[in-house]
């Protein structure tokens, strides 16, 4: 990203304070070097979004959705940035919307209810109300809240201050929300809350709840860290990145696409999604659709003649009952040659994220035939 940064670095210090963040897109890949013969020659194919809304009429210069719910009516978050503010941005069929004060929804419930990060503090918000501050617990400052479940009464995230910080759960209880920590960085949960996924010193990490939270760590290859990033509604796939070594020079890192497939009986296995023509890039969620089929959505760098390489959003399907995800189904920005990513999925198959076009970032929405 780089419109405003000096709002977007300090919504990142949130996190520094945290080993366990995943890694922003990279401004360019490690391994492309050009020179690969100009890249796809399908490239001018693929699924055509959708603008979701008009930053001008919502006094912004970009939007990006970040985030997308798993309901008939379909409400998606993320965030819209002005001259000198980052606002959280909703839309719907009838319309978008922006909330007053910093921030960004990070996700959404079935009822529409967004959850994320106001004024660097987690908070909730039902359809029509007011914003919540979420609490945190004592000597934390700033915090959000990167997932929640579908109906809105367990969310994970994180929380730090000045010199530490660590992942956190909210359970509804009682008419108020209650807080509790928990020990890695939290960026997915389940929609019905019975897992948990991010990363615990470095490696991607999975925790479930028999009376108590517990962590497990996911294979990885030997990367020189891991992240997961999102699950299924089930539980049963989950996706993120590993960084390796570049090929030719391990003092490069690579951050590859994965996804950890379970077998049912405790034990996941490790797939490196295919790339466009490099392995490199990061799967941001994943979704089990009505067909049965099971849908990664994130970006993936092309490899392009000469010094050039272009990131693409793409979306990998694992057909009902097959063990492994196919070759990435490319999503098209909405100008040609323009950078583009996806951020998140529900059951319909429709996909969020953002295109770059000459008038700006623009919040974007896919549909897979």
């Amino acid at each position: 990203m780089t419109t405003h940064r000096i709002l977007i670095a300090a919504a990142l210090a949130l996190v520094a304070c945290s080993p366990e963040a995943p890694t922003s897109p990279d401004l360019e890949p490690s391994y492309a070097r050009g020179g690969n013969g100009g890249g796809d020659p399908t490239a001018s194919t693929g699924i055509l979004p959708v603008q979701l809304g008009d930053p001008k009429s919502l006094g912004c210069s970009s939007t990006r959705a970040t985030s997308i719910n798993d309901a008939l009516q379909t409400v998606v978050g993320g965030s819209c940035s002005g001259s000198v503010t980052l606002n959280p941005f909703i839309w719907t069929s009838a319309g978008s919307s922006v909330l007053p004060d910093t921030g960004d929804v990070l996700d959404v419930t079935a009822s529409g209810a967004v959850a994320g990060r106001l004024d660097f503090r987690p908070f909730y918000r039902e359809p029509g109300a007011a914003p919540a501050y979420l609490p945190m617990t004592t000597g934390m400052r700033w915090g959000e809240v990167s997932g929640i479940t579908a109906d809105g009464t367990f969310a994970v995230g994180n929380m730090s201050n000045e010199t530490s910080g660590g992942g956190a759960l909210w359970r509804f209880s009682g008419g108020t929300w209650v807080v509790e920590e928990l020990a890695g960085g939290l960026w997915g949960v389940s929609s019905s809350g019975t897992m948990i996924v991010g990363a615990q010193n470095q490696r991607a990490t999975y925790w479930t709840n028999a009376g108590a939270w517990t962590a497990t760590t996911l294979p990885d290859g030997g990367a020189v860290e891991s992240h997961a990033t999102a699950v299924n509604q089930a539980g049963t796939v989950i996706v993120g990145e590993r960084n390796v070594p570049a090929q030719g020079d391990p003092a490069l890192r690579v951050r590859q696409h994965v996804a950890w497939i379970s077998d049912g009986a405790g034990n996941w296995t490790l797939q490196v999604l295919g790339g466009l023509n490099i392995l490199e890039g990061t799967a941001y969620s994943v979704a089990t659709l009505l067909d049965g089929s099971v849908v990664a959505v994130g970006d993936s760098w092309e490899d392009k003649a000469g010094k050039g390489a272009q990131l693409w959003a793409v979306a990998w399907r694992k057909p009902a009952g097959a063990s492994t995800f196919g070759a990435p189904i490319r999503l098209n920005p909405i100008s040609k040659g323009q950078t583009a990513g996806a951020s998140d999925i529900n059951s319909k198959g429709e996909i969020v994220g953002y295109s770059n076009a000459r008038i700006g970032t623009v919040a974007v929405m896919w549909k897979l035939p």
